[in-house]
This record gives C-alpha cells, structure tokens and sequence, in this order.
C-alpha cells in the first residue's frame, strides 16, 4: 500500500471499519481513480499528439500567408491598372 491508502486504512480502522472493509473501500478507490487518471504514457501520447497537430497547423499558417500575398500582390495590380486606366481616359 501507497501512503495515502495507509493514511485512509488508519482512518477507517479509527471509525470502526473492519479491516476488511477498509481494505475493500481503499481498493475500490484505487480502481476508479485508475480511470480518471491519466498515466504518464497518456500524457506522453497526448504531448506527441500536440506536436504533430503544431507542425501540421505551421504548415496550414505558411500556405495562408503565400495565399494572402499573392491576392495583395495581384489586387494591387489591379488597382493600379485601374487608376492608370482612369487617368488615361480623363486626362
């Protein structure tokens, strides 16, 4: 037994629990706490999980930038097209 589960045994043995139903409650707790929390291989997994998530989201953000660029680039063309267009038929 962990300490926490010896301290909890004590505990339950001083409020007049037979050893064997301090045994089973303790026993209990550990088996549903073992699925709520997370091991060290979880949040292992997890880390790698983000890692992978990151670079792909980089990526995502790298071609949105050319994306964003070649429309300002292209937009700005034509706009100055535009005015020159303008100036040559008004001038």
């Amino acid at each position: 037994m962990e300490a926490t589960a010896i301290k909890a045994y004590e505990i339950l043995k001083k409020h007049d629990f037979s050893a064997e139903e301090a045994e089973i409650i303790i026993a209990s707790k550990d088996e549903s706490l073992s699925k709520w929390v997370a091991s060290k291989e979880d949040v292992a997994a997890v880390r790698e999980d983000m890692a992978k998530m990151e670079g792909r989201l980089e990526g995502n953000i790298a071609r949105l930038e050319t994306r964003l660029i070649k429309w300002f680039v292209g937009t700005s063309i034509a706009l100055v097209s535009i005015v020159f267009a303008i100036m040559k038929l008004a001038g």
